[in-house]
């Protein structure tokens, strides 16, 4: 499940997941219409506690959903709002 710090946050956030073993990971950012707003990353990862910067600086103001994939397959889904 990723997290992240300061969830009500104004330009960059920190995206935090954990690989349980060597792993191709995507998170991507979502409206709340479903449409994919951005890929923060897209690369593989060596295992253990990974944080990720995404500056979201190009998006207005709102709730967003951040879905992680790990080797194409969907790990979590957490809300985030940025002011």
């Amino acid at each position: 499940m990723p997290t992240n710090y300061q969830n009500l946050f104004v330009g960059d956030t920190i995206l935090e997941f954990t690989a349980q073993k060597p792993a191709h990971v995507r998170p991507d950012v979502f409206d709340v219409l479903g449409r994919r707003v951005e890929t923060v990353t897209d690369q593989r990862y060596s295992r253990g506690v990974r944080q990720v910067r995404w500056n979201s600086t190009s998006l207005l103001r709102g709730v967003y959903l951040v879905r992680i994939e790990v080797d194409g397959r969907q790990v979590g889904v957490q809300k985030v709002v940025r002011r």
